[in-house]
């Protein structure tokens, strides 16, 4: 396209494309055997393909829109509802960021109706919430991103932004992604139709040097397996295809965030911060001056 229009002096504004993170065939019904793709950078070596294509191609600067991604092509795709599909995101999105314009998550909700309408509650929609609106964990990828500062604090940890604000607020989001163990005859459907726990990965440590002396309030937002984890729960009810109002009350209320809160002093403009660790979690800290 970009040697048509340069051939032809036709205006070329912007490149846009799609990736997804699965290897097989467009899958509109959710019936053939769909499985991740081993290698959970494939969407980023897709980014940086079409990226370096664009500058051989003397566009080094154009926009570049990726107006759909996802982890999976098929709206009936189990990994979409899972606490898995956040951190695949976000490690996603953190490594192409520095190719891209913008990265459309497809989609928002699991309204959607290319495919036929499906009456189950959860049962692999493209969206961040359900069609009863019960927040999926990938929703809280997205809200913990909008609540980043402007200003990225450079740090040595690849997982995590750290921002800052001109009043001495900083926000960090810091996430683990580790790849579904799957057996040889594993697909996306067989693996996560089941209940599947996290694991222990120890402690890690947050700190920040040069923040200044006063007192702050600490929020600590957690997300994983059963923080915000409707699905989990929604396997433990025996994935009943319709729900009851209580059972989407309940589900609501397991997905809704709650943040542990702390009033704390510093002295010496160091923050330190020790966090437990597990498979495919995600932490939100905020940092406010009181």
């Amino acid at each position: 396209m970009i040697k048509f229009c340069d051939k032809n002096t036709i205006p070329l504004d912007f490149i846009s494309t799609h990736t997804y993170g699965l290897k097989g065939f467009f899958d509109e019904y959710g019936v053939k055997k769909l499985r991740l793709n081993s290698d959970y950078d494939c969407m980023v070596k897709d980014v940086s393909k079409v990226r370096n294509a664009m500058t051989e191609l003397g566009k080094k600067d154009m926009e570049l829109h990726y107006t759909e991604f996802s982890s999976s092509f098929s709206s009936h795709d189990l990994i979409h509802d899972t606490y898995q599909n956040a951190t695949y995101i976000l490690n996603t999105l953190r490594k192409s960021q520095d190719y891209v314009t913008s990265m459309s998550y497809w989609t928002f909700t699991d309204i959607f109706e290319e495919a036929g309408t499906v009456g189950d509650a959860f049962h692999g929609g493209f969206g961040l919430v359900n069609w009863h609106s019960i927040k999926k964990p990938t929703f809280y990828a997205y809200s913990f991103l909008n609540k980043l500062y402007k200003s990225e604090i450079q740090n040595s940890d690849k997982s995590s932004w750290i921002t800052k604000d001109e009043k001495g607020n900083y926000a960090a989001l810091i996430y683990d992604f580790t790849m579904p163990e799957f057996e040889k005859f594993d697909t996306n459907r067989s693996y996560f139709i089941k209940d599947r726990p996290d694991t222990s990965k120890g402690k890690i440590q947050l700190k920040l040097d040069g923040v200044r002396d006063g007192k702050y309030i600490l929020y600590i937002y957690k997300v994983g397996y059963r923080h915000c984890d409707a699905n989990s729960i929604y396997i433990d009810m025996g994935r009943p295809s319709q729900l009851s109002l209580q059972q989407i009350e309940a589900l609501k209320e397991v997905s809704r965030i709650k943040p542990e809160v702390f009033s704390i002093e510093l002295n010496n403009g160091l923050f330190e911060l020790d966090l437990d660790w597990r498979s495919n979690m995600m932490y939100f800290i905020k940092l406010s001056v009181m």
